[in-house]
């Protein structure tokens, strides 16, 4: 391992984003930093999700995830919800309105906590160690009139 300070990867700009899967009728999501488009002829991204994450074992089960870029005028109380609560040992969704996308995956469709909607199938995956990239075609996309919250955006302004 490298020895260095891993704050430093928090210099790294990227968005944040919420990623949400249902499987046999379990909805689930978590937090995640990284969603990259990587061709836009076919319109392909790559999300990548922690294997210890519930959300992260139901993509690889469905083969579908639905990602939203958070906004920045979104609640904070959304990033505890799923991001330090495990889809494990709580229903992240209990007493929450949500749509489901058109695989049938979870989202909370409100421009005050999203700016853009991603429904994706995962075509492949690579194991990169903690994580796995999930590599998917875009089946359906949606924009919101919010601004996109980038990760820098909530360490330095939103976690305090």
């Amino acid at each position: 391992m490298v020895a260095a300070d891993l704050k430093t990867l928090f210099k790294i700009q990227c968005g944040l984003f919420i990623a949400g899967c249902e499987l046999d009728g379990k909805v689930n999501a978590c937090i995640c930093n990284t969603l990259l488009e990587q061709s836009h002829i076919p319109l392909r991204v790559s999300v990548t999700l922690e294997k210890t994450h519930l959300t992260h074992d139901m993509v690889m089960q469905k083969r579908s995830v639905c990602v939203c870029a958070l906004s920045t005028s979104m609640p904070v109380d959304v990033i505890r919800r799923f991001g330090f609560v495990s889809g494990r040992e709580k229903d992240k969704f209990a007493d929450i309105a949500y749509k489901t996308d058109c695989n049938g995956n979870p989202y909370l469709d409100d421009e005050n906590v999203i700016a853009a909607r991603f429904s994706l199938s995962v075509y492949d995956t690579v194991d990169v160690g903690t994580h796995t990239i999930f590599l998917c075609t875009v089946d359906d996309m949606q924009d919101y009139p919010s601004q996109a919250l980038t990760y820098s955006g909530y360490r330095d302004g939103m976690k305090k």
